[in-house]
């Protein structure tokens, strides 16, 4: 849909233009900055604040929250003086001005992650940076590639989205050099934010930092795991090593692929699996010390105690996730009262690498156990974000189709802990520790996130010959994307007053969930044909309206936009031009082509049909910016993602089928003048990429009753001819029913009505 006010959106594409062509000066005076100092206090805080929800995305510091902290007293070593030189000193490169970049590398599970979250959080670090930095302000900035996580944690968007948004909360007048286009436009309009961000508009404000904050700031940027970019390995080191220069330090992390060993290796550097001995030995030998059997045990036989210690060591190569696995398994056989020669027994059993390791945890479960653990790595690996506990506990309920049954009320708090207590109980059973969760400070348990123990636990389960095993354990009618539809709708009949801080990331929060069941339900039930995806739909349009109802003093759109009002649907007020009245309508923007064809039939008021198609008309014109742009975690939806390029000429042809009316006007729904689907249609047919599909449209629409008159031969020659046909067709047959209606006046007959 247009904007209402295109003149604005000219004039700042005019001032985004003079800035993108003056990019390379990198420091020259904004005219913002100027007038920045008649603005008050507050306005520049609400810009402030603006700005870092605009680049911010929701997972921003998921990750770092769920690496494990370094055992205690482990890692102290990097800030020592290296024997023999075993690696880079640490140290001296912090204070150094002449290497810009360390690479910490290790095999999988070595404790690469875990180091680095150590490194970025202990004080030692920043002391060593501020000599470094000097009188300039040090600006410190870490982010966590996940493979596990979100497609924005695993993407250099994310990397660049999450390095920008620490940097400017620890330095918001940045923005002049980094942002200052947008105080001019919220100078200017006020909303500098309706657009979503883009990656050029990332990677020239990433360029402005790295070359322009020099004079004042000093930069260093901590990025873990290079290795679970979901990306081009190489371009990623291009861009890293695209950082380099006097004023800016970057410690990276990887597995030692060859990418990073040809790039990095004549970097200062240290391997990980070589320096972590006596780290992994501190920790077995604690571990066991602290348990009252072992200590038992080593009274009496110490020999075989010491023994069974630097067996472990040993055997686990450096692997920090296989020594805690192993320990774990070892303390629980001393908590039955096995002995060490018992023990040492097991430990032999136990396969020396972690893929046959996790094979034999999920084998020794039992066919109970081994199927629910199946269930429930299906629901993981079919979400498109990271779950939380409540979420997964319904994603787990026996009856699928509960979310359609249970009535629409609070949880209290209690029962949502006891929920989340019980899956937990749960999950130890039957997944033996292969799967965390860790609720940061202050959150609820029931919130705290569900993932993999670890990468390579996700690489293992969703290997090929793996995963065709746990889906042979599991019957064909389970399900996962109905599970976890079923389980969002069911979280917001029970949670629908998350204590969010304002109501926009409460709408924020709601979103997230309407986004996401669409996307299951769709590939719940793609061509709608059990009647799961109406059923869900259905149910989740019931649902969200019974939510907005409570708020119906605003309209709150899918962006987190807020703005007072009457509600007319609770999809409406997207912060374009899209008004929405019923489900159907944003059902069209999401291009859902069964359901419409299975829901269309039912809608009795024709105002709704007539602005579903016009919405589908808006629909068959390509834009940079679309009203897709403000459904919240749209991108994350491969399947809503992969509609949206279908061009909508069978919507379009189902609308009309059902009696849409190509001629109807609908100033009353868009709180402006809205020209007639036929009308706007025309405007921007030589604006529809494939001509052809255009012709159709055209053509479908004259066929309903377009009216023929208003095709000008300048729009297209073929549909011009058929507008004629249909003018001439229509001429005749008015002439017809005229001769009919004389002739029965003349006879005194009844015209028949064809």
């Amino acid at each position: 849909m247009k904007a209402p006010h295109g003149w604005q959106e000219t004039v700042i594409d005019a001032m985004r233009e003079d800035y993108d062509a003056q990019h390379s000066s990198y420091l020259r005076s904004s005219p913002a900055t100027g007038m920045v100092a008649q603005m008050k206090k507050e306005d520049l805080e609400q810009f402030d604040k603006g700005l870092l929800r605009w680049i911010r995305f929701s997972e921003v510091d998921d990750r770092q929250t769920k690496i494990s902290e370094a055992y205690h007293k482990t890692f102290d070593w990097i800030f020592r003086h290296p024997p023999h030189n075993a690696w880079s000193n640490f140290s001296t490169w912090l204070i150094s001005e002449s290497e810009p970049l360390y690479w910490i590398t290790g095999k999988p599970a070595a404790g690469k992650s875990t180091l680095m979250k150590f490194l970025h959080a202990d004080p030692r670090t920043l002391q060593l940076l501020s000599h470094w930095a000097g009188a300039k302000k040090l600006i410190f900035c870490p982010f966590y590639f996940w493979n596990s996580g979100t497609n924005l944690q695993m993407s250099q968007e994310g990397m660049a989205r999450t390095l920008l948004y620490k940097t400017l909360q620890q330095a918001p007048e940045l923005w002049a050099i980094l942002f200052p286009q947008h105080m001019e436009e919220y100078i200017a309009y006020g909303n500098p934010w309706h657009r979503p961000i883009t990656w050029e508009l990332l990677t020239d404000a990433f360029q402005r930092l790295v070359n322009g904050a020099g004079p004042n700031y000093r930069l260093f940027f901590f990025i873990d795991g290079l290795d679970e970019f979901d990306g081009d390995h190489q371009r990623l080191v291009s861009l890293i090593q695209g950082f380099i220069s006097p004023h800016v330090k970057t410690c990276v992390s990887s597995r030692p692929w060859n990418v990073f060993q040809d790039n990095f290796r004549r970097r200062p550097s240290l391997r990980l699996e070589d320096i972590t001995y006596g780290d992994i030995k501190y920790y077995v030998t604690s571990r066991f010390q602290s348990n009252v059997g072992f200590e038992d045990r080593r009274r009496e036989t110490p020999y075989e105690a010491r023994e069974l210690i630097e067996n472990i060591i040993r055997k686990a190569s450096g692997v920090f996730l296989w020594v805690a696995l192993v320990t774990d398994s070892l303390l629980e056989g001393l908590s039955d009262g096995d002995r060490l020669s018992e023990l040492q027994a097991r430990l032999d059993a136990l396969p020396p690498d972690l893929e046959t390791l996790f094979w034999k945890i999920l084998t020794n479960l039992g066919d109970r156990h081994f199927k629910r653990t199946s269930q429930v790595l299906q629901i993981i690996q079919a979400s498109v974000t990271q779950l939380d506990i409540l979420t997964l506990s319904y994603a787990d309920e026996e009856d699928p189709d509960l979310a359609l049954k249970m009535p629409f009320g609070e949880l209290p708090a209690e029962q949502a802990d006891a929920r989340a207590q019980n899956l937990c109980r749960r999950l130890n059973g039957s997944c033996k520790g292969l799967l965390e969760w860790r609720a940061p400070e202050g959150v609820p348990l029931a919130w705290a996130k569900v993932g993999y123990l670890h990468r390579t636990v996700k690489d293992y389960v969703e290997r090929p010959d793996v995963w065709h095993k746990l889906l042979e354990i599991t019957d064909e009618s389970f399900d996962p994307f109905s599970r976890l539809c079923g389980a969002l709708i069911s979280v917001l009949k029970v949670k629908h007053r998350y204590p969010y801080q304002s109501l926009s990331t409460f709408w924020g929060y709601l979103w997230d969930h309407v986004t996401f069941a669409i996307e299951y339900a769709v590939r719940a039930d793609p061509d709608c044909e059990s009647g799961r995806q109406v059923r869900f739909l259905n149910e989740l349009d019931s649902v969200a309206a019974k939510i907005a109802s409570d708020q119906s003093q605003y309209k709150v759109g899918a962006h987190g936009h807020v703005r007072k009002g009457n509600i007319i649907h609770w999809s409406d007020g997207k912060g374009g031009s899209l008004r929405s009245t019923a489900f159907l309508h944003l059902a069209v923007l999401l291009r859902l082509t069964p359901y419409i064809r299975t829901t269309a039939r039912s809608v009795r008021d024709k105002k709704v049909l007539n602005y579903a198609l016009l919405i589908a008309v808006e629909l068959s014109v390509p834009r940079s910016e679309t009203e897709l742009s403000y459904v919240r975690n749209f991108e994350s939806c491969p399947s809503l993602k992969s509609l949206s390029k279908i061009p909508p000429l069978e919507i379009i042809q189902i609308l009309l089928h059902h009696g849409a009316d190509p001629n109807a006007k609908l100033n009353a729904l868009s709180g402006w003048d809205s020209p007639p689907p036929w009308e706007t249609f025309l405007a921007e047919f030589n604006d529809v990429s494939d001509q052809g599909c255009a012709r159709k449209i055209g053509q479908m629409m004259l066929d309903h009753g377009a009216l023929p008159t208003l095709v000008k031969q300048d729009v297209d020659k073929e549909l011009y001819s058929f507008a004629r046909q249909k003018k001439r067709a229509s001429r005749m047959g008015g002439i017809m029913m005229f001769g009919t209606k004389i002739k029965s006046r003349m006879t005194g007959a009844k015209p028949s009505v064809t």
